[in-house]
């Protein structure tokens, strides 16, 4: 159910990327993800006395999520150059599989 919460925040959100990352620069949307990530970490530690806040908490997770992986895409095109961005984007995507898989087996809450 917690995963569930997380994909909810981050489908809703995909649609309201776009409108984040031309107000502000992408390093200030960057941080507004990092930002929206730890708020929710934050809240999650909260389960003892509340359960319903981890639900919150995965969704504002899935919130700053979907703005640092799609904010991906958006600096790889902006600092490298044609040639380069498929090996960018590639170390890009194995850097979050290996990031992903390294918290997945390590968190003892999932």
């Amino acid at each position: 159910m917690t995963s569930f919460s997380y994909l909810a925040g981050m489908v809703l959100f995909s649609f309201g990327f776009n409108f984040v990352c031309k107000r502000v620069s992408l390093r200030h949307a960057n941080f507004i993800g990092l930002g929206i990530i730890l708020v929710g970490g934050a809240i999650k530690l909260l389960v003892n006395h509340f359960f319903w806040l981890v639900f919150l908490g995965q969704f504002l997770c899935g919130l700053g999520a979907c703005i640092i992986v799609n904010i991906q895409i958006s600096v790889a095109f902006n600092w490298f150059s044609e040639r380069s961005r498929g090996v960018a984007l590639g170390l890009i995507s194995i850097s979050n599989l290996l990031g992903n898989r390294r918290y997945n087996t390590h968190s003892s809450f999932c």
